[in-house]
């Protein structure tokens, strides 16, 4: 539905939506709306990473009461082709630092499709989505 600007076009000019997270889709059997920030960092540091700012991590905490918001992480290999990614529900999201130990229970494959019924689950649920 929706994919926001990046970051060298936002900084010339303010953009309002800028502020939200990257991507907005609208489920197809519920209908529902929902949101994907996606983040690429290139290794993990000491077994951990900083995923966003605390401001960016608020923003989102707030943004979540409206519409669900995935986090998708990818790590290693090269932004386009990660070798790890995990995908978080934000509400489960507590601080900006993540540990791998935390990220583990998340991740998924890259190229395998997730469907509605998982994202569903995820969200109400609170089920760890593996594939």
């Amino acid at each position: 539905m929706h994919k926001n600007h990046d970051f060298f076009t936002s900084q010339d000019f303010y953009i309002e939506s800028s502020k939200e997270p990257d991507f907005k889709f609208k489920a197809v059997k519920s209908e529902t709306e929902f949101f994907v920030e996606a983040k690429y960092r290139s290794h993990f540091y000491h077994g951990r990473l900083e995923w966003c700012k605390t401001y960016q991590l608020r923003r989102y905490q707030v943004i979540n009461k409206i519409a669900p918001i995935f986090i998708v992480i990818g790590v290693g290999g090269h932004p386009t082709a990660p070798e790890q990614v995990f995908l978080i529900p934000i509400k489960l999201i507590k601080y900006t630092v993540l540990f791998q130990s935390f990220l583990r229970k998340f991740e998924v494959s890259a190229s395998v499709s997730i469907s509605e019924d998982d994202l569903r689950n995820a969200v109400v649920e609170r089920k760890l989505i593996l594939l």
